[in-house]
């Protein structure tokens, strides 16, 4: 639903109604979601001359606003739910982070014509869902618990009225040992099923004085009937519910349904433990850590925590403890905070619990191993730069007796090659040798066809070679005006030394330095990369004069051979077979025998 936007200067135009509030950036991100009872008040305040004065996390946020949003409810508790839904949804900038628990685990009574009891971690599938359970060997023995009380069926067969007229399936071996009662082939009625799933559900609500007087009612009638064994077993498994229950119970079960929530706040985060109680037992609990980002109130955060743990555990207690007041509350609820007697019991185990959970996030987080420097933070330190040099180019120059001068780029990202982005250069300026002025041209065509193309320029420029190169690779960025905007450094092999522009002394790392290693391998990737494109420039004419002696070769036969192969060894070395691939089978017997009548006169002069 596209709410509609106004401007900070139109506030005075919303409602004075309950309703939640939304704050948008200039880039249309929204970075804080609020409630209010009072949309208008709530608003102006941010904006009025006396909010100045407020926390400076405040002041930025609203020098951000650009837009609002709202959204009219019924009361403030609606606008804490609706709140909340949103900012589990957007995680606002400026919101307080209290996070889902979507990874623990939950037990679904499918919704199917003989529903199944299943362990789920998401809520895609179609059922009533309860938990979740922070603890998975809890969740094992409950599930088993009630795998015992109840003849559920644990089968995934489709047991729709047009599949059971099919009459396709058969009974398991669950059926034989008593475990289930066979719905899949009509030996179990829904009306009775209907009856065990009833129970589940107040069992996993927590009504065990229901589940109890169900399973004493059937012992009763079938000592009536005079089947002692069925009443036998029903006795059994009233002891079972109620030794679990006794194991949970902690108050007394005259104290009904409760919620109790209390929270240990710090400067920067909070921790907030919340349970539910159900006939004087725990059946939810669960503690989370807060982010705080503007300083927000225990009432603030206890509101905010108390909606997101009162939705998740569905409970619908009347009566919440808390160390504290706060407000808006569901309708209904009252909330009490117990000075003596069993209700401040119950706030001091929560308390126990807050505490606890406080002291092994604290500790965890300061004894955890920092994260290692990568070679990336390792190279920037070394070598100082102003940041992490992610994208980096290497430069080299390669002629042999200054004949066929060329010369190649690698680039390498992340401390990885990218070789999409390798490139070769013909020297076009400069004649004989002359390496200085042969890395001034490829640095500079390079760098001006990035310009040009509004591509990105590297963190690092690297260049093979010692000061005369370094020097000229800097005269050429500085002709292009970027000078500033590119690290620059050359490694020269003899010492492996580090040259800097403006340094007159090399830099020299070890030899063991990781930061040194990576320079290395980038060095020789490009040297090795300018070294073969020199060799098939170099041999391609030899080919082609070489070759085209033979009658019926053509250039572009020979262009796909020696683009394919690299160069004119390359091919000497390839079988006839590999060589008619590319050029038919006509052509490749041709220079195969060429080849091959060539080795024979090399063997007789020797």
């Amino acid at each position: 639903m596209k709410k509609t936007r106004y401007v900070p200067g139109e506030v005075d135009q919303f409602p004075q109604t309950p309703g939640v509030y939304l704050f948008y950036s200039a880039d249309d991100h929204l970075i804080y979601v609020g409630k209010a009872k009072n949309l208008r008040k709530r608003v102006q305040s941010y904006f009025r001359p006396q909010a100045k004065s407020a926390q400076i996390k405040v002041r930025k946020m609203v020098e951000k606003i650009k837009s609002i949003a709202f959204v009219l409810v019924n009361s403030e508790y609606e606008a804490l739910l609706l709140e909340n839904n949103l900012i589990k949804s957007h995680q606002p900038r400026y919101n307080i982070l209290l996070k889902d628990g979507k990874t623990y685990p939950y037990l679904c009574l499918l919704d199917e014509p003989f529903p199944r009891l299943e362990v789920r971690r998401d809520r895609k599938k179609k059922g009533q869902y309860f938990g979740p359970f922070t603890s998975t060997g809890h969740l094992q023995m409950i599930q088993e618990l009630i795998q015992s009380l109840y003849p559920l069926r644990t089968c995934r067969y489709d047991l729709s009225d047009a599949a059971n007229k099919k009459k396709k399936y058969k009974v398991c071996l669950e059926y034989h040992l008593g475990n289930c009662h066979a719905p899949c082939v009509g030996k179990e009625s829904k009306e009775n099923y209907a009856q065990y799933i009833e129970q589940v559900r107040h069992f996993l609500k927590g009504h065990y004085g229901a589940v109890k007087k169900y399973l004493h009612q059937k012992a009763q009638k079938a000592a009536e009937n005079k089947n002692f064994l069925g009443a036998q077993r029903y006795k059994e498994k009233w002891l079972a519910v109620e030794r679990y229950q006794a194991k949970s119970l902690i108050v007394h079960p005259t104290l009904g349904d409760v919620d109790v929530i209390t929270i240990s706040d710090q400067e920067k985060e909070a921790f907030v433990h919340y349970f539910s109680l159900k006939g004087g037992s725990i059946y939810f609990a669960q503690t989370r850590h807060i982010t705080k980002k503007m300083d927000e109130s225990k009432e603030n955060m206890l509101a905010l925590a108390f909606c997101y743990f009162r939705t998740l555990a569905q409970s619908t207690a009347p009566l919440l403890l808390s160390p504290i007041e706060f407000s808006p509350l569901p309708e209904g609820v009252a909330l009490v905070c117990p000075k003596i007697g069993d209700k401040k019991k119950l706030i001091d185990l929560a308390q126990k619990n807050v505490l606890f959970y406080q002291r092994e996030y604290l500790n965890k987080k300061h004894t955890q191993p920092r994260p290692k420097k990568t070679i990336l933070m390792r190279l920037q330190e070394a070598l100082h730069l102003e940041k992490i040099p992610f994208h980096i180019d290497c430069f080299d120059n390669s002629n042999w007796q200054g004949s066929h001068p060329v010369a190649a780029m690698v680039t390498f990202k992340k401390g990885q090659p990218a070789k999409k982005y390798y490139r070769h250069f013909h020297i076009k300026s400069v004649s004989g040798i002359d390496d200085c002025a042969s890395m001034r041209e490829v640095v500079e065509r390079h760098y001006r066809r990035q310009i040009e193309s509004h591509a990105a320029l590297p963190d690092l420029v690297l260049i093979d070679g010692g000061k005369g190169q370094l020097g000229a690779a800097f005269s050429a960025l500085k002709a292009l005006g970027i000078e500033k905007k590119v690290a620059l450094i050359a490694i020269a092999k003899r010492l492996e030394e580090i040259y800097r522009v403006g340094d007159p002394h090399p830099l020299g790392l070890s030899k063991s330095s990781p930061a040194l290693q990576l320079l290395q391998k980038i060095r020789n990737a490009v040297h090795d990369f300018a070294v073969g494109f020199h060799r098939t420039v170099r041999d391609k004419p030899l080919f082609m004069s070489e070759l085209t002696a033979i009658p019926g070769i053509g250039p572009k036969s020979l262009e796909q051979l020696v683009g394919h192969f690299g160069s004119l060894a390359e091919v000497e070395k390839q079988e006839e077979k590999s060589i008619a691939a590319l050029v038919g089978m006509k052509k490749a017997h041709l220079i195969y025998t060429y080849f091959q009548e060539k080795k024979k006169n090399k063997g007789k002069k020797l």
